[in-house]
């Protein structure tokens, strides 16, 4: 009887050491994480206005469709009201 008691605590131990090796794994893949973060918030700060312009040409050269006007351009010297 004591070796089987004997075996259920080996047995037991071996599993709470095989979830603190999990545990272990995934907090050192949050650490790398968290230091790669760090590391791109320390590094040479790019302005805003950089940034989004850069965005701004990329998202334009891969995208065919251009942004709507909010109002067609009249000609000149035409009058809203002379469509009417």
């Amino acid at each position: 009887m004591a070796t089987t008691e004997r075996q259920r605590r080996i047995e037991e131990k071996t599993r709470v050491l095989s979830q603190v090796g999990k545990l272990a794994e995934g907090y050192r893949r949050s650490q790398a994480e968290r230091q790669a973060i760090e590391a791109r918030l320390k590094a040479t700060a790019v302005p805003l206005m950089t940034h989004v312009s850069q965005t701004g040409q990329t998202f334009a050269s891969r995208s065919a469709i251009s942004a709507p006007r909010a109002r067609p351009r009249r000609r000149r010297g035409s009058s809203p009201r002379a469509s009417r």
